[in-house]
C-alpha cells in the first residue's frame, strides 16, 4: 500500500512537470505588461518637461521620483508596483524557488549609465537558470546575459555582473527552477 501510494506520487509529479509549460530562461519572455507599461511611461514622461525619450526623462534627478510615482501608478498596485515583492534597486531581495517554479523580479527604469545585478545562492539542491533582460522605453527587451546555478553548487555560490548602457532602460530578471521536488534560495540585489 505505502509502495503503490509513492508510486503514486511520483507518476503525478512526472505528469505535472513534463505537462506544465515552461519558459525558456535563455530568451527574453518579458511579460506585456511590463512592455506596456514601459511604453507608457515613455508617454507620460513627455509630459513632465521637454523631454524626448526616457533616457533624457530618467537622468533628470529633479524628475525622477516623478517618474517612479508614475510607475507606480501604471502599474496599478499590481505585479510590477515597485515594492518588498519586486527589484526595488539597492536593496537586498531574499527568496526562494521550488523545484519545476519560477520567479520574475521586475525593476523600474535606471536613472544611471550602469546597475550591477548580483544573486547569491543561501541553500537548496535545485539546478537554476537565470536569465537577465533590459528593456527600453518603447517596450523592446533584450537578453542582456544568462547563467546557471548547478544543483551541487555550495551556499555562497554568486553571479555578480555590472551592465552599462543601461540608462532609461527596464529590467525584467527570471530565475528558472529545474530540480525534483527540491527548492533554490537566493539573496538578489540590483545595484546602481
Amino acid at each position: 500500500m505505502k509502495k503503490s501510494l509513492i508510486v503514486s506520487f511520483m507518476i503525478t509529479a512526472l505528469i505535472y512537470a513534463s505537462a506544465t509549460p515552461r519558459v525558456s530562461a535563455q530568451t527574453c519572455s518579458t511579460p506585456g505588461f511590463f512592455r506596456e507599461a514601459m511604453q507608457q511611461l515613455t508617454k507620460d514622461c513627455k509630459d513632465l518637461g521637454t523631454f524626448s525619450n526616457l533616457v533624457q526623462c530618467v537622468s533628470n534627478p529633479k524628475i525622477y521620483p516623478q517618474v517612479i510615482a508614475l510607475w507606480n501608478k501604471i502599474a496599478n498596485n499590481g505585479a510590477a508596483t515597485i515594492g518588498a515583492r519586486d527589484a526595488v534597486y539597492n536593496q537586498v531581495h531574499h527568496g526562494s524557488v521550488l523545484s519545476q517554479g519560477d520567479r520574475r523580479f521586475l525593476a523600474a527604469p535606471s536613472d544611471k549609465a550602469s546597475v550591477t545585478l548580483s544573486v547569491k545562492k543561501v541553500d537548496g539542491k535545485s539546478k537554476l537558470d537565470l536569465s537577465i533582460c533590459k528593456v527600453d522605453g518603447n517596450g523592446n527587451p533584450t537578453l542582456l546575459d544568462t547563467f546557471t546555478f548547478q544543483p551541487d553548487a555550495p551556499a555562497g555560490q554568486e553571479y555578480k555582473k555590472t551592465f552599462s548602457g543601461v540608462l532609461g532602460h527596464g529590467f525584467d530578471i527570471f530565475l528558472n527552477g529545474k530540480g525534483g521536488l527540491t527548492k533554490f534560495e537566493f539573496d538578489l540585489k540590483l545595484s546602481k
